[in-house]
């Protein structure tokens, strides 16, 4: 299976990625609709959290832009609990 890299995506969503990462990422989309499903939820959570940004360093805005991601993927898995006790 093909693996895209997270850092590549970084890139590619600030539209600094080569010529050669863009087709690797798009190689990686078009592997399976899990793949493109994946980028699509990465993508909006990336323009979502870009709305809110402060200006800060490179490396702190990508720490703080995975972080938002990885925290809204776990949320959007969660189970939801139906009921009280």
């Amino acid at each position: 299976m093909l693996r895209v890299k997270y850092i590549l995506l970084v890139k590619h969503f600030e539209g600094q990625a080569s010529k050669d990462e863009e087709q690797e990422i798009e190689l990686w989309r078009n592997e399976n609709i899990i793949n493109n499903l994946t980028y699509l939820r990465l993508k909006r959570v990336w323009e979502e959290s870009s709305r809110r940004e402060l200006p800060v360093s490179k490396s702190q805005k990508e720490e703080k832009m995975w972080k938002n991601i990885i925290d809204k993927i776990i949320s959007e898995e969660e189970p939801v609990q139906s009921g009280s006790k």
